[in-house]
C-alpha cells in the first residue's frame, strides 16, 4: 500500500522497486498484483538495483539478506536513488552470529534516519514512539487508567539495552510519601 501511495505522489513515470526477503513471497506478489504500479523483487534476485531506480523499498529485511540489502543501498544511493527500510528485521537471536555480521548490521542501520516507529515493549507494558523529526518516546502502561499509557520519558536517542531498563525500572518502582524511591 506504502509504495502504490509513494508511485501515486511521485507521478505516473516514476521508477520505484519493493524488495520482499524471499522470492515466494515476491512470486506471489507478483502474481496476486500484476498491474502494480512499482515493480516487484526479491532479495535474492541477482539485480536488485538498475539504474533509473528512483526509489529502493525493502519490505521487512531479515538477517540472511543484511549483505545484499548493505550492497544494494549502497548502490543505489551513489547513484541518487532513495532507499526505504520498512520493519527492517535485520537483528536476530540466533546464537551465532558473528561480531562481524553485528557490526556491519550496526554500521548499515547507524546510517539509517527513523521516520516512523512503533516498537511494543511486552516486557513492561509499554512501547516506544517515533515519528520524524520528534524526540524518542517511551510511553508505559497507565495504572491509574486500565488500557492506558502515559509518556514517561523523552529523548533525542533511542532507548536501549542497560539505559531502557534503568528507565522502566525507576518509572515502576513504588515511590514512598515523601516521593522517594521504595528499594
Amino acid at each position: 500500500e506504502y509504495a502504490a501511495q509513494l508511485c501515486e505522489r511521485m507521478g505516473p513515470d516514476s521508477k520505484v522497486k519493493v524488495v520482499f526477503p524471499d522470492a515466494g513471497c515476491a512470486a506471489m506478489l507478483k502474481a496476486r498484483w500484476p498491474e502494480a504500479p512499482f515493480a516487484i523483487a526479491s532479495a535474492n534476485d541477482r539485480l536488485l538495483y538498475q539504474d533509473g531506480d528512483e526509489v529502493l523499498v525493502f519490505a521487512a529485511p531479515d538477517p540472511p539478506s543484511l549483505e545484499k540489502v548493505t550492497s544494494t543501498t549502497k548502490l543505489a544511493n551513489e547513484s541518487g536513488a532513495a532507499v526505504v527500510l520498512i520493519n527492517p528485521r535485520l537483528a536476530s537471536g540466533d546464537a551465532g552470529i558473528g561480531l562481524t555480521v553485528r557490526r556491519m548490521r550496526q554500521d548499515f542501520l547507524g546510517r539509517m534516519t527513523v521516520v516512523y516507529c512503533l516498537q511494543p515493549l511486552p516486557w513492561c507494558n509499554g512501547s516506544i514512539f517515533k515519528r520524524y523529526p520528534g524526540l524518542w518516546r517511551l510511553y508505559l502502561e497507565d495504572d491509574t487508567r486500565p488500557g492506558r499509557f502515559k509518556l514517561v520519558q523523552e529523548s533525542a536517542t533511542r532507548l536501549a539495552g542497560d539505559d531502557l531498563d534503568d528507565v522502566v525500572m525507576s518509572k515502576l518502582r513504588p515511590e514512598g510519601e515523601d516521593g522517594e524511591e521504595i528499594e
